[in-house]
């Protein structure tokens, strides 16, 4: 037979039967209108996934922006993955499997027909049960619902409503999905922050790009680690306060299950929030703060705190959990044990803690995940009066004479685009694009969301002792 007589057909695959991908895109999802739909599975969004043709006879599957995320060999798809014979696919509770063989394409009875030899390294080709439009109906999925009722997992939820989990098990299957992130100056201990498992597979975690602040080089560790992991920024999302590193090494990880988008948070319901905040003990201990949603999506800015360095959060959750110093980049999870924002400050009333919310999350991740940062120049700053400016170079021997207030350049990561237009710590910073900058709302004002585009910066040089005017370009990330 010659190639024009035969072609590549995936077909997906759960507890013995098999479904045909025969039409683009293929959509995953729990809503009637998918053509591989699961349904009761609080897992699955409406549109969860597609497959599409990818070049020359590939297929991809791309995460429809999904709330739980897809997972493909134990690891989250990050936007998409070229699918291989053999790939394993959970979609909520679901789990089916790729298989790509090489099929006959006989006009008589259709592109489906005998396989034309064996497929690379799977079974021979065996019918695929009735469909509607390859729509694989609910009783299919054997490995989703189905499968755990089998397996008694879930037997007890069938026979009557399942016992709500505490407070103390909700933290104990949180554990390995928290992280303490430990900064350095050079091999100098600079300060310590909290974050969260975003992709086991990849080691990929998530704090708040503040815990970057004066430090050059990370590590981090789970609770009870004796040796910590080195960390390396991947990418940072500035003016949202979020950063994404990556750890190298998965052992021990869980990938902290997002809230579902079809059931977002409500004001007053009951959440968790975990870190490593700063208490009076010498050693880093996890602790927990419990409360209950007080607001919801709002935003809070340096106008509203009266502080030139507060960061920017343009959609946040307030709790009156306590967040403390060192919190910062923790989970905040609801008593499903899924996670709704992320914790990074405290407000300046009593019971006032505010956390990056999942909606902003999950427009921001897959990005930061693919190494793309937004608004990022490699370095860090803090947005300092002008009498504070003056303080520090009376102290330093600079020259000092600050009438306004300026950023002053923290710490400069090693390699990165200011390194390599020769900023460096102790620069102060007062124009961007040639408008001055005096509080990090400005500054964020000025680069926006900047990625690949060069940003013109006015400082006075640490070299010069504060007393020479210095511009340079450098391309953010």
């Amino acid at each position: 037979m010659s190639t024009g007589d035969s072609r590549l057909q995936l077909f997906l695959e759960t507890s013995g039967f098999r479904v045909p991908v025969d039409e683009f895109p293929f959509k995953i999802g729990n809503a009637s209108t998918c053509d591989f739909q699961i349904e009761d599975d609080p897992g699955v969004s409406p549109l969860h996934a597609e497959i599409v043709r990818g070049e020359g006879e590939s297929f991809v599957l791309l995460d429809a922006d999904s709330a739980t995320g897809v997972r493909v060999n134990d690891r989250t798809v990050v936007n998409r993955h070229e699918i291989a014979h053999g790939d394993v696919f959970r979609i909520g509770q679901a789990e089916f499997t790729a298989e790509l063989e090489r099929i006959a394409v006989d006009a008589a009875t259709g592109p489906a027909a005998a396989a034309a030899g064996a497929s690379p390294g799977g079974p021979t080709s065996r019918p695929a049960p009735p469909t509607s439009k390859g729509k694989l109906k609910p009783w299919m999925v054997l490995s989703g619902i189905a499968a755990l009722v089998l397996t008694g997992l879930i037997v007890s939820a069938i026979e009557g409503d399942e016992e709500p989990k505490t407070v103390s098990e909700l933290v104990r299957e949180a554990k390995p999905s928290t992280m303490l992130v430990k900064a350095f100056d050079g091999d100098e201990p600079y300060g310590s922050g909290s974050a969260w498992v975003y992709d086991a597979g990849e080691g990929l975690i998530v704090t708040n790009s503040h815990v970057l602040i004066g430090s050059t080089r990370f590590e981090a560790s789970l609770e009870g680690e004796d040796k910590l992991r080195d960390a390396e920024v991947l990418a940072v999302s500035e003016c949202d306060d979020v950063a994404m590193l990556s750890t190298g090494a998965n052992e021990g990880l869980r990938t902290f299950p997002l809230a579902n988008k079809d059931d977002p948070p409500e004001q007053g319901e009951d959440v968790i929030a975990l870190g490593y905040p700063s208490n009076a003990s010498t050693a880093d201990e996890l602790q927990v703060t419990t409360g209950s949603l007080s607001a919801l999506n709002i935003n809070w800015d340096e106008p509203a705190s009266q502080n030139i360095d507060f960061a920017v959060y343009p959609d946040v959750h307030q709790v009156d959990a306590a967040i403390n110093p060192g919190n910062s980049g923790g989970p905040l999870f609801n008593d499903q044990g899924n996670l709704i924002g992320m914790n990074s400050t405290r407000g300046e009333g009593d019971n006032q803690g505010f956390a990056v919310s999942i909606d902003r999350l999950r427009q921001l991740l897959p990005g930061l995940a693919a190494g793309e940062s937004s608004g990022w120049g490699g370095f860090t700053f803090t947005a300092l009066e002008a009498g504070v400016l003056n303080k520090i170079a009376d102290r330093a021997g600079l020259v000092g004479g600050w009438s306004d207030p300026a950023l002053l350049v923290e710490s400069v990561v090693p390699g990165s685009a200011a390194d390599d237009a020769g900023l460096q710590a102790l620069d102060g910073i007062f124009a961007i694009n040639g408008e001055q900058v005096t509080s990090r709302s400005q500054y964020c004002d000025a680069v926006g969301d900047a990625s690949g585009e060069p940003v013109e910066l006015s400082y006075y040089s640490l070299d010069s002792l504060w007393a020479d005017e210095k511009t340079v370009s450098v391309t953010f990330e």
